[in-house]
């Protein structure tokens, strides 16, 4: 069914298409890593140290979303009503805790802007998808903060 491929390959570009995780304990640590490589390395530096950072997080994001639909729908992905209410149970908290998370790290220093736009692109498509769960289905919610993310140089996040 077109549907169920379809939502199979939004959950596994959904986990993709951010920059930031999940979990207190990860947050702490990766802005003290960020803070060192911004400190000792410069601007470059500092950038390669938040992209990589990034990666790994949309990396424990995805690992985290999949684990999570497996575990709810072990024969497949969900459908009608049942890809609406993970959606809205499982996507959506996803998708804005990892905007949380990545809202607290440290930009490298002169991208700012840039993280921001990605930020404000990835709420925007959380906020869309929150106000009909539906949207999620067809992938447009979150297209821009996957473009930023890739222009901003992020391969693992985003396409």
């Amino acid at each position: 069914m077109k549907l169920t491929s379809l939502m199979l390959a939004l959950l596994a570009l959904s986990a993709g298409l951010v920059i930031a995780g999940c979990g207190d304990d990860d947050d702490d640590e990766t802005t003290s890593t960020t803070t060192e490589a911004t400190g000792a390395g410069g601007e470059t530096d500092s950038k390669a140290a938040f992209i990589s950072e990034a990666e790994q997080i949309c990396a424990d994001a995805s690992a985290a979303l999949a684990a999570e639909a497996t575990d709810q729908y072990p024969e497949g992905p969900p459908t009608g009503e049942d890809a609406v209410n993970f959606a809205e149970d499982v996507v959506i908290p996803n998708l804005q805790g990892q905007h949380d998370a990545i809202a607290e790290l440290t930009p490298p220093e002169g991208e700012e802007e840039a993280v921001e736009d990605i930020l404000s692109k990835l709420q925007a498509g959380i906020d869309s998808i929150a106000d009909d769960p539906e949207s999620f289905l067809d992938g447009d919610a979150l297209a821009d903060a996957s473009e930023a993310a890739s222009e901003f140089g992020l391969t693992d996040c985003g396409t």
